[in-house]
């Protein structure tokens, strides 16, 4: 059985890409389609109240020409939450998305980032994780900026993505 997962079509970006970046992502503009033996079930402790599934992004879209310090598509991650609701973390190797998981399934995670450029200016991103468990699908969105006060940095890209969550 094939599940197709769209990726997000979000895929603006300003002038002028950087050709070197920290982390490479790959991007693709089209449909990600996963087999559904590739995608774990979900592992769920109830005697602690704790929940625990796994994510997992294929593909980030990006403008063509960007490389961007995404964080997500090198490994699943595992997602975990009280299962009624509360805080939450999503844990993609060594870096943490942090937030919360409402009663209803309600996912909002975020993670801040920083890398230095070879354009000499410091960098911030924001990486996100929105949507709704029961879904199956979560949406994934990269913005990066200069840190304020700098001149004669490269053009921000962004990037965004589908997560399809175990369950």
């Amino acid at each position: 059985m094939v599940i197709g997962i769209a990726c997000a079509l979000l895929a603006s970006c300003g002038g002028g890409g950087r050709a070197e970046e920290p982390v490479a992502t790959r991007s693709s503009g089209g449909v990600v389609v996963v087999e559904a033996s590739d995608v774990p079930q979900a592992e769920i402790a109830t005697s602690s109240g704790s929940c625990t599934t796994t994510v997992r992004v294929y593909d980030v879209t990006v403008r063509e020409g960007c490389v961007i310090d995404e964080r997500v598509t090198s490994a699943p991650g595992s997602l975990s939450y009280p299962c009624e609701g509360g805080a939450a973390s999503a844990t993609f190797g060594p870096s943490v998305f942090q937030g919360t998981v409402s009663a209803s399934g309600e996912v909002t995670l975020d993670l801040q980032t920083g890398f230095d450029f070879s354009d000499r200016c410091h960098w911030t991103t924001k990486q996100a994780i929105r949507g709704m468990l029961g879904t199956g699908v979560l949406a994934y969105e990269y913005r990066e900026e200069p840190d304020p006060g700098q001149h004669g940095c490269a053009a921000a890209c962004v990037g965004t993505a589908s997560v399809a969550v175990a369950n």
